[in-house]
């Protein structure tokens, strides 16, 4: 059964693929779906979604949140394979834009890595490089309430707490 879904998951990229980069497509060993909004995916489960790639061994989408709960190790990386990150667990949103990863660590042009305990990925709400959106998650962690800087818009707030200032 799994080889006919696996065979039917690469017929489908193959035939249709500009439609692979507007929808998520996923492969795992187990698949279910609860209710009418809550798909379960479990073991060596991988999605492709607008370039980016993740790995894990369980996703649960709830489709009414719009939200991903994710349990590791998670590979998630973006459409250059420029970046890369590693992670115990997610929430993230369906989009993989936002949300907040544990135990988890940054790898940047396979050089620069960056590790923390929890990481929150923010660059997708807000439009941010990767870099600005590291200095905004690390202001952010340490409690910060006002960041200068020249690269971010002034006055802006971030998660009702962090103030931008030229």
């Amino acid at each position: 059964m799994r080889h006919i879904l696996i065979l039917l998951a690469i017929w489908l990229m193959l035939a249709l693929p500009a439609r692979a980069q507007e929808q998520a497509t996923l492969i795992s060993d187990s698949l279910e779906i609860t209710g009418d909004t809550r798909l379960i995916a479990d073991g060596n489960v991988e999605v492709f979604f607008k370039g980016r790639r993740l790995k894990a061994q369980r996703i649960v989408y709830d489709q009414a949140g719009n939200r991903l709960q994710i349990t590791g190790p998670i590979v998630l990386t973006d459409e250059t394979g420029d970046t890369l990150i590693l992670a115990s667990q997610a929430d993230l949103a369906a989009d993989l834009s936002e949300g907040i990863l544990t135990s988890a660590r940054l790898v940047l042009n396979r050089q620069l890595q960056l590790a923390a305990n929890r990481m929150m990925r923010v660059a997708g709400r807000y439009k941010f490089s990767i870099y600005d959106a590291l200095i905004v998650a690390a202001a952010l962690d340490s409690g910060c309430t006002t960041l200068f800087t020249e690269n971010l818009q002034d006055g802006q707030v971030i998660e009702r707490v962090l103030t931008i200032r030229n």
